[in-house]
């Protein structure tokens, strides 16, 4: 590579034996590209035939007309951190060449890349960065009928020529020199091993040396002074050692005199302490702080504020409700009972409505949920009831009711054991009757209405 080339952890030396490594072919026309990392960089080639054909030399169509892609790099889970891409032509058809790499999956910051194309009499290098998904066109040429091939224009900015030469003889070269500087360090550092090791034998071999000195020494120091002191032992004469007389009776007084000095010293100490301790005056007890009297709690706060209420656990509650303003209603909520009053006086200004309702539902036969539509057959007779309810007076069942009821038993009475039979009809009817005999409109609760 030329000297011009910016990068130099993507030059010649660092090509060169990668592509060694992955066997790639050298043709008549070779295009390579280098790059570091994970990133995902294809390497394309275009090609329009001059006999009127185009081919597209990538990933996903490997080999062409004279020319394939040998060597692809980081494609789907094969990543490597010295990847390499290499497309050769043997014998290049003739037609106009477009060397392309484009950026297929960027990972990390690694988006600098380098293209070299050999050529017969020169090589390009190209060099350049990518964003995702991003291309950039390399290199462009053309090849002749006769071989010939026309370099067309090209950005002198990020395009280096030099001469052409093998660069698999310069990679072998550049392995070889490697390789020696190898052994050269190899050999340096077996040769510190060896000089550290003999070291450590001989200094090794010294402390021996002076630990048997200082052995034999002390030996010779031990038998002078054995020596020494068997001569005065000769020369002094021993003495005889009289044995000492110990009468009991006098060891036995002296250990009660002893006994007894030691009970009238603690005797002493006792009472000095004691004489001391009338001396000083009595401690008074430390006075206790007074309890703050706890303030008996009368309102009720909580979700169960109206139950302690009512159970007579607190007064009120924070709304000022006492024990004798709630209830239970029917489904064993704690209400107001001024509440509940106000909920009937309001329910009875739509409940002639509600009972015609359910006087029409029995009349027609109706079961389950009926849509009361504007309109529909059965909001007219919901209407056409409750008219009548606001205009005829208490009295006697009326003539239709009486025969619709008359139908809705017979009609049971034909009903097949197995079909089942709508609930509580009787009650129903039952109820109807009442309620026109009366000429009021109770609220009853009747399954199936």
């Amino acid at each position: 590579m030329s000297r011009s080339f910016s990068r130099e952890e993507l030059n010649d030396k660092v090509l060169n034996p990668r592509l060694a490594r992955e066997k790639a072919h050298v043709g008549a026309i070779t295009a390579s590209l280098v790059w570091n990392g994970h990133t995902d960089f294809d390497l394309h080639a275009h090609v329009k035939l001059a006999s009127g054909g185009k081919e597209h030399i990538f990933f996903r169509n490997k080999a062409g007309t004279g020319g394939a892609l040998d060597v692809d790099a980081n494609a789907g889970n094969n990543v490597v951190d010295d990847p390499v891409e290499n497309i050769y032509w043997d014998k290049p058809p003739a037609g106009k060449y477009d060397i392309s790499v484009n950026n297929f999956r960027l990972s990390g910051s690694n988006d600098v890349f380098r293209v070299r194309l050999m050529l017969p009499k020169e090589t390009l290098d190209y060099e350049g960065k990518l964003k995702p998904k991003e291309t950039a066109k390399c290199f462009a040429f053309e090849v002749d009928e006769d071989g010939e091939i026309t370099v067309g224009k090209l950005l002198a900015s990020k395009i280096t020529r030099k001469n052409s030469r093998n660069y698999l003889l310069a990679g072998s070269r550049a392995g070889s020199e490697a390789k020696a500087k190898g052994k050269a360090r190899a050999r340096t550092v077996r040769a510190k091993a060896k000089g550290k090791a003999r070291a450590r034998t001989v200094s090794t071999r010294a402390r021996t040396v002076s630990a048997r000195s200082r052995t034999v020494g002390a030996r010779a120091k031990g038998k002078a002074r054995a020596r020494t002191v068997s001569a005065r032992s000769s020369t002094v004469r021993a003495r005889p050692v009289r044995p000492r007389t110990v009468r009991p009776r006098t060891v036995r007084a002296k250990a009660k005199g002893k006994a007894r000095a030691r009970t009238v010293r603690a005797t002493k100490a006792m009472k000095r302490v004691m004489k001391k301790a009338m001396k000083r005056p009595m401690r008074k007890p430390m006075k206790r702080p007074m309890k703050k009297p706890v303030k008996s709690t009368v309102v009720a706060k909580g979700i169960l504020a109206r139950s302690k209420v009512l159970r007579g656990t607190f007064t009120k509650t924070r709304g000022g409700l006492t024990q004798d303003s709630l209830m239970r209603n029917c489904r064993g909520r704690i209400v107001s009972k001024k509440k509940v009053a106000m909920g009937k006086q309001r329910f009875g200004t739509i409940r002639p409505w509600v009972e015609a309702i359910k006087r029409a539902r029995v009349e027609m036969g109706s079961v389950g949920f009926v849509t009361l539509k504007k309109g529909s057959a059965f909001y007219n007779k919901v209407r056409e009831i409750y008219e009548k309810s606001k205009r005829a007076p208490a009295g006697k069942v009326p003539e239709a009711v009486q025969d619709k009821v008359a139908q809705n038993r017979a009609v049971r009475e034909e009903v097949k054991p197995e079909e089942p039979v709508q609930k509580n009809v009787v009650q129903q009817e039952e109820l109807v009757q009442e309620e026109v005999a009366r000429g009021d409109f109770p609220a009853p609760r009747i399954e199936g209405v």
